[in-house]
């Protein structure tokens, strides 16, 4: 990793109410739907006693997942750090005063990296806590707090930032893709066991003969997804709220390890009655060895409290 600070590709963020971001710009030229160096795509808070719920209370267990990607593998250290935030609604979110908890973990690229933790106590209905990542190669990242923001021992990290808010009714529920349906090229598109005989090692690995998916370099594919289990979970607003609508919508994310994906953002309204979309991979640019290289898509999915789920597929492109 290179010092600087790195960009974050933002999960569209809709809503006032948990969010992912980065404290700095993504380079325009870099095409959002690609994974290109180390970058923080997720960030999944799930409640200790129901890990279906995404909003936990002051003073509960819960735990932070992020979903750090890379086009090249490796380990990297990670700190996380918890704070109460100080209030605002634009911007890069600071700490109000020190830091609650701090942890620190090593993680790989494209596999989740999760950390326990318990809400800060004592705080009252829609007041916000913060949790802060930061991302060093070989050594820990130091966090300021002063400036909320990491160092690595040779420039600065990579960092991202959660925002939760305590619930003021209901808590928000994450959405969750295993329920729904998705499909590559008409025929539906599993995961394969980690670590099974047919399973890919990595992106850009030999695939011919797994049991992935596979399509001739230079051909068109569709991903097709089907939102099956409703996640549009309904809102309780108040009565003088401006462009109030009675049900959340979803926000997704895809993004592959190669180039050729139409684009890095679907979404389904809260109103909408077609509840799916359809991706186009044009696999073009791509020139495979004799056996093969195998691409790696990842599908995020967002609703408007920051409730997030994801998986991950392969794909084998195939010589001519």
């Amino acid at each position: 990793m290179k010092p600087g600070r790195l960009p974050v590709l933002l999960l569209g963020a809709i809503g006032a109410i948990g969010s992912i971001g980065a404290s700095a710009c993504q380079d325009p030229l870099i095409d959002p739907a690609v994974v290109l160096g180390p970058r923080v795509i997720g960030a999944r808070v799930r409640a200790q006693q129901d890990p279906s719920v995404a909003e936990p209370g002051p003073g509960e267990r819960a735990s932070v997942d992020w979903l750090v990607l890379s086009d090249q593998p490796g380990a990297f250290a990670a700190r996380a750090v918890w704070c109460r935030a100080e209030p605002s609604s634009l911007g890069t979110p600071r700490c109000a005063g020190a830091p609650t908890a701090e942890s620190s973990a090593t993680g790989s690229y494209d596999t989740a990296l999760s950390f326990g933790f318990q809400v800060p106590a004592g705080l009252e209905p829609g007041q916000a806590w913060l949790v802060w990542l930061g991302v060093c190669e070989g050594a820990e990242p130091a966090f300021d707090a002063a400036r909320s923001a990491f160092e690595c021992p040779d420039g600065d990290a990579l960092e991202a930032y959660y925002r939760g808010f305590v619930p003021a009714q209901a808590a928000n529920r994450n959405p969750s893709l295993a329920d729904d349906q998705i499909a590559f090229d008409g025929t539906p598109w599993t995961a394969l066991e980690p670590g099974g005989p047919s399973s890919p090692a990595a992106a850009g690995e030999p695939c011919s003969g797994s049991a992935l998916p596979s399509i001739v370099a230079g051909v068109r594919a569709r991903v097709t997804f089907e939102l099956t289990g409703d996640d549009r979970e309904l809102l309780a607003a108040a009565p003088d709220q401006y462009a109030a609508h009675p049900r959340e919508s979803l926000v997704y994310t895809h993004v592959a390890s190669h180039p050729g994906l139409d684009r890095a953002f679907s979404a389904i309204d809260y109103d909408a009655d077609t509840t799916r979309f359809e991706l186009e991979l044009d696999t073009a640019g791509l020139e495979p060895g004799p056996s093969g290289e195998t691409v790696i898509f990842h599908l995020l999915v967002r609703d408007e409290r920051g409730g997030v789920d994801w998986l991950q597929r392969a794909a084998c492109v195939l010589p001519p």
